[in-house]
């Protein structure tokens, strides 16, 4: 499956709502490129956007192309957001992920450690 976590968690739930979705990933388009982004969003004709998408490749990945990784993904918001508004979606939700890692925590780290003082204290 393409669709990690956040988008593998709505697939799971998506039947709850009255809605027809669509689920794409890179293979599907290119979101650094606006050309290519207005063509996928002529293909869908969405009404509502949730933009998941991302450049990511791990923590060495980001650190050894810092301004890579920042480019591109400023590229892909900039051009979805332009597509949103070009092509009329009536509502958009753009989530952000992110890489933090403390310098001294006990592993295996969970999210109730990141819910909680859990990484204050160290």
């Amino acid at each position: 499956q393409p669709f990690p976590l956040v988008g593998r968690a709505l697939q799971a739930v998506k039947d709850r709502w009255d809605a027809e979705w669509h689920f794409v990933h890179s293979g599907d388009a290119d979101l650094t490129d606006l050309a290519s982004t207005h063509t996928l969003f002529e293909a869908v004709k969405p009404t509502v956007v949730i933009h998941l998408a991302a450049r990511v490749g791990g923590l060495f990945a980001n650190m050894a192309d810092q301004i890579g990784f920042f480019e591109q993904n400023l590229a892909i918001n900039q051009n979805v957001v332009k597509c949103c508004h070009a092509h009329d979606v009536a509502r958009a939700i753009f989530c952000l992920s992110t890489c933090v890692f403390p310098a001294v925590v006990e592993l295996p780290m969970n999210e109730k450690h990141i819910q909680s003082d859990f990484l204050l204290n160290r």
